[in-house]
């Protein structure tokens, strides 16, 4: 995989209350909490599984002790997200990492089934020519969105057809990405979608899925 290739984790402190809200009329806000750290680190565990380069982007406290665990345990820097909306911090991401890397993909924390080898075909997609790639979510949404380096203007269209106005946490962005792609003839790469953890009924797939490693990096 090439070295110009950068994943940003996008994420949150676990603070009961703030994070998984849905979730919480079934666990807990305690236990929406912890599920939430365990999955941050099991995401951070799997881009560690590759050679690309890596970076955790915070909304809200990014001194959280939890976080601070998390940057030595895996050796990966802390960012602090910008912008009013998720759109406008994606964007501040790309914008701040595209010019030191020839592709960025950008990942939340909320997918257990997300490997290694899917960031590596992400890798490859956007290497092989594909302007943007991505790999859509079983709820209409997406895991992963990566984007090539292109020439400015070019890539200032691109970035704001993914990730301005977008309505986000509905069943639309998705097909509105693809709409909005093939209005400014994009070249994009799809991966077959896979399921996050939003909802009390994911709950159930997610026991039989995610389990702690015997060791971690240290």
């Amino acid at each position: 995989m090439s070295a110009t290739y950068h994943v940003a984790i996008f994420s949150k402190p676990p603070v009961a209350g703030e994070v998984k809200t849905r979730l919480i009329p079934a666990i807990g806000p305690d236990g929406a909490a912890e599920l939430h750290h365990r999955l941050l680190r099991h995401t951070l565990r799997t881009v560690c599984q590759t050679s690309c380069a890596r970076s955790l982007w915070i909304a809200g406290e990014i001194a959280h002790p939890t976080l601070l665990d998390a940057s030595h345990d895996f050796g990966i820097g802390l960012r602090k997200q910008e912008g009013g909306d998720l759109g406008a911090r994606m964007k501040q991401a790309m914008l701040h990492l595209l010019p030191h890397a020839e592709t960025v993909a950008l990942i939340g924390t909320d997918c257990p089934v997300l490997e290694a080898r899917h960031l590596e075909q992400v890798s490859a997609a956007l290497h092989s020519g594909a302007e943007v790639a991505v790999i859509p979510a079983a709820d209409g949404g997406y895991v992963l969105i990566g984007v090539a380096h292109t020439g400015d203007t070019r890539l200032d269209t691109i970035l704001g057809a993914l990730f301005d106005d977008m309505p986000w946490s509905t069943d639309r962005v998705m097909s509105l990405t693809r709409d909005r792609l093939q209005a400014i003839s994009a070249t994009w790469h799809e991966l077959p979608d896979l399921w996050d953890v939003d909802r009390p009924e994911d709950l159930m797939r997610l026991n039989n899925t995610l389990r702690e490693p015997s060791v971690e990096p240290r």
